[in-house]
């Protein structure tokens, strides 16, 4: 039984045009992770979090800004609308990439360790194996033959 898989991988929000790059991405969903856990998040909190220096927190944050997905207010960053949209989206693409693996064999922290993959190279070939060895359909995605 195929089972629906996103074509356009980490995307943001309702905006496939939107690609986030996969440092986007961990910093996006640390900075959820972080408010989920504590009222407040800083930069330096995510520094700190992910052992990183300020200047990549600033650089990175100033993006995610610039993409409209987070807000800074008095020195503390909150997810907006279309950020709490896109890590959802983030999550739910991470919960199908975790059972396309599973279905290769790939379970636990080596499967989690690729989707945490700073390079970002895994996504094409990863929707390659998925779809050419477990049978997952691509939606929007012309079947080969």
């Amino acid at each position: 039984m195929a089972a629906d898989f996103p074509f356009q991988l980490y995307s943001a929000g309702n905006c496939p045009e939107m690609k986030l790059s996969s440092s986007e991405r961990i910093y996006l969903l640390t900075l959820a992770q972080l408010l989920e856990e504590q009222k407040w998040v800083r930069q330096c909190d995510l520094a700190k979090h992910l052992q990183v220096s300020r200047p990549s927190v600033f650089r990175a944050v100033s993006r995610l800004e610039a993409l409209g997905l987070i807000n800074k207010e008095a020195g503390l960053l909150f997810l907006n609308e279309t950020g709490e949209a896109a890590v959802k989206q983030q999550r739910e693409t991470e919960n199908v990439l975790l059972a396309g693996l599973a279905r290769l064999g790939i379970t636990g922290e080596p499967a989690r360790a690729i989707l945490k993959s700073p390079d970002g190279l895994y996504q094409e070939s990863l929707i390659r194996l998925l779809t050419e060895y477990s049978c997952i359909s691509c939606p929007g995605r012309a079947e080969s033959s």
